[in-house]
Order: C-alpha cells, then sequence, then structure tokens
C-alpha cells in the first residue's frame, strides 16, 4: 500500500509461539517491495508455549520466500515481552526496557536521504478530503524544501505538468498534525489546494521538475451493491434514507479513502461500491449506519479479472 513509501523501515512484530501468521507474509511483501529496511521484534517471550528459536528460523525462511534481499536479510532482533514493557538484545540477558528498543531503532535504521535543497520532490502517496479545504496530497519529501503559498508543479502518469499553488501547508509533528509555513525533507505533509492530483504524482518546483518512481494502489477485490431501503421497514432505523444521499455519501468516501471505488448502475438508486475485502466495506457500512443513514447491501462478490477476448483468468502466485 502507498503509506509503505512514507517509511523509512519497519518493524516486524512476530509472537513467540505463534510464529509468522499468513497476514504477516502479505505486509511483509508489500515493505519489501518498498525497499524498507527490516527490524525482527519477538514478541511474548514469557509464554510458556514459546518457541523462540524455531520462529526465529521461521522468519528467515519467510524472508528467503520473498526474496529478501542482502541487507534485508541482515536483520536486527530484539526480543520482548510488551505487555511488561520488557526488551532485551538477547535471550540470556537481563531484562531491560523499551529504551532498547527505541536505541536500535536510532542505531540501525536508516536516516532520510536526499540528493540537494534546490530539487523538490514530494512523492504524493495517499489522498485525504476535508469539507473545507478539498482535496489533500500526503507525501513525504524526498528532496528540497517547501513553503506555504508557494507555486509549485505536479508531474502526472505520463509526464503531464499541472500547475499547483499550496494554499495551506500542514505537517506531522509526531503523531500530531499542525499547520507550519515551511517543511523540508524527511517531513509528511499535508498539501491543500491539489484538486487533480493522483497517488504516485510528484510534486516539484516549476523551474525544475523532476519525477520520483510512481507508486500505485492496489486494485479492489470484492464489490457491493449499496441501495436505497425499499422495504416497508424503511426509515424505522435511519433518518438518511434518499438515494442521493447516499451516493453523496459514498461519493465523498472515495475522495478520503482511495481504495473505495465507486460505479453507478442500471438502477439510478443502486451503487456499486468496491473495495479490498470485506471487513473494509463492512466498516463503511457501519460507519454509515451510526452516522444515520439507512440502506439495504447485496452480498460480496469478488471481482475477477478478464483478458481481451472476456476469459476469466486464474489467479497465479508462482509461475515456474
Amino acid at each position: 500500500y502507498p503509506y509503505y513509501h512514507l517509511a523509512d523501515g519497519a518493524i516486524l512484530l512476530v509472537d513467540a509461539s505463534e510464529g509468522p501468521l499468513p497476514q504477516t507474509r502479505f505486509v511483509l511483501q508489500k515493505a519489501f517491495a518498498a525497499g524498507l529496511k527490516m527490524m525482527v521484534v519477538v514478541n511474548k517471550i514469557d509464554r510458556k508455549d514459546a518457541r523462540v528459536d524455531e520462529v526465529l528460523d521461521e522468519i528467515y525462511e519467510l524472508f528467503f520466500d520473498l526474496d529478501a534481499n542482502d541487507e534485508q536479510i541482515e536483520f536486527p532482533v530484539v526480543y520482548a515481552v510488551g505487555r511488561d514493557g520488557i526488551v532485551k538484545n538477547e535471550m540470556n540477558e537481563p531484562d531491560g526496557n523499551m529504551g532498547i528498543l527505541l536505541d536500535k531503532i536510532v542505531d540501525d535504521m536508516p536516516g532520510a536521504e536526499y540528493e540537494s535543497d534546490e530539487i523538490l520532490q514530494i512523492l504524493v502517496s495517499d489522498l485525504g478530503y476535508s469539507d473545507y479545504l478539498g482535496r489533500l496530497a500526503i507525501g513525504k519529501i524526498f528532496n528540497g524544501t517547501i513553503n506555504n503559498n508557494e507555486q509549485l508543479v505536479c508531474i502526472g502518469a505520463g509526464g503531464e505538468i499541472k500547475p499547483l499553488k499550496v494554499s495551506k501547508l500542514q505537517a506531522y509533528e509526531g503523531l500530531s498534525l499542525k499547520e507550519v509555513n515551511r517543511a523540508e525533507m524527511g517531513d509528511i505533509v499535508l498539501i491543500s489546494g491539489a484538486d487533480e492530483i493522483r497517488i504516485g504524482d510528484t510534486i516539484s518546483k516549476k523551474d525544475a521538475p523532476k519525477a520520483l518512481k510512481r507508486i500505485k494502489v492496489d486494485e479492489p477485490t470484492v464489490s457491493m451493491k449499496f441501495s436505497a431501503n425499499t422495504s416497508p421497514m424503511a426509515g424505522k432505523e435511519g433518518s438518511i434514507v434518499q438515494a442521493s444521499k447516499i451516493y453523496e455519501r459514498l461519493y465523498k468516501e472515495t475522495l478520503r479513502n482511495v481504495a473505495i471505488r465507486l460505479e453507478e448502475t442500471d438502477d439510478k438508486d443502486a451503487f456499486l461500491v468496491k473495495g479490498r475485502g470485506e471487513f473494509q466495506l463492512a466498516i463503511l457500512i457501519e460507519t454509515m449506519r451510526r452516522e444515520g443513514f439507512e440502506l439495504s447491501v447485496g452480498r460480496p462478490e469478488v471481482i475477477v479479472k478478464k483478458d481481451a477476448n472476456g476469459k476469466v483468468l486464474e489467479p497465479v502466485e508462482h509461475l515456474l
């Protein structure tokens, strides 16, 4: 997912008893694709059924299976009991505290690297939306500095260059977001005034535009039909029941959440919503319900891929 491109490294947290899980393989594969340096934390080493050495061997096997590079294979390891705040570098060492993990991050994780202060490069890794500011571009500054109200350009997928004025600049300080007048290399920023921007675009100086390697968003895998509730019990559970209001809410969701796609259907009161899984769509449904919406939803359907002749393609993970 594009969020991986906002980080310089990643920590893989693995249970000392369960070992790597199926979802571990998925997120690790994404981290490797983004070129992140890895650190492993083997957690819950105090469990009676902990098998620390075996789990560490399983992690190495997983790294090899996913074609990790030499730097990623040589990952540092710490052992922890997260519940009690215990961390140590070796199993036979006395119990330490979380400071050991923080020191390990500072010592072993790479810092931000840049080419020149003269070249501005911001890779748009996510999009947001505000009712007051419109579409927001979220990205990490790989090179240069950016100022509020500055006139910049956006480099699209085909190399096309569009003007962009920074109407409001925000940056993260720890976990909080604050408005700033200037941001520099390594900062993660939110830029207002980017109505036509897309994930993977590069924001750069207009006098020296230089694009970064594009990233792409994974395609949706599941679709569900959302429609107005036309049953005799309509209006009993929610106050917002009109199809137009439902469509407006779903459209706003696509502006905030790039993983959601919205399509109209032959039925003017029904809309096809696509996402990356049933859980994601279930969260959307529950959020709308809490906001006062009442709607009908169809069963989830897997989105299949077809070739140029309309034949359904089979999924292939490994081709030998």
